[in-house]
């Protein structure tokens, strides 16, 4: 094979490998979005049905979370007396929640401080929604634009690979 041809084949296959780099970014953000979805459901079940603590049902999450919420616990069991925004502030986040899922899910948490049952379950269902719009749109994100990403790779390499042979 000449140079030229393994050449075309390398830029064909790198085409290729960054549509399914788009793809698995896509994919990846719609997981960790459905991990903080399947946490928050387990912390608001510990609240609505089991009337637990902000602490117990903060552990009650991390059966589904395993970065933000361990902290967030360790740090409410290490120092009970600190307000709610000085709790969830600067927490550590999984490298796939943005500006806008931390907020939601920073919202979610802080309505578990609030005094009575009644309140935080309307303030979790109010902090919920715009949560369910992301977690909606990067499932929409991943089918849609995940197919096009690994299909437009393939496009381009195979027409890089014409266009160097």
């Amino acid at each position: 094979m000449s140079l030229r041809i393994v050449f075309a084949l390398g830029a064909a296959a790198a085409c290729a490998a960054l549509g399914g780099r788009a793809a698995g970014r896509l994919a990846r953000r719609a997981q960790a979005l459905s991990q903080w979805d399947k946490a928050l459901r387990l912390i608001a079940g510990a609240v609505q049905y089991r009337r637990a603590t902000a602490l117990e049902a903060v552990r009650q999450g991390t059966g589904a979370e395993k970065t933000t919420l361990p902290a967030l616990a360790e740090r409410m069991r290490a120092d009970p007396g600190k307000t709610p925004e000085a709790l969830v502030q600067n927490l550590p986040w999984h490298a796939q929640a943005d500006q806008e899922t931390r907020q939601a899910v920073s919202a979610f948490l802080l309505a578990l401080f609030l005094p009575t049952l009644p309140q935080q379950e309307q303030a979790m269902r109010l902090a919920k929604v715009p949560f369910d719009r992301l977690l909606k749109d990067a499932r929409n994100a991943k089918e849609k634009y995940g197919r096009l990403a690994v299909s437009l790779g393939w496009l381009a390499g195979a027409a890089v690979f014409i266009l160097l042979i």
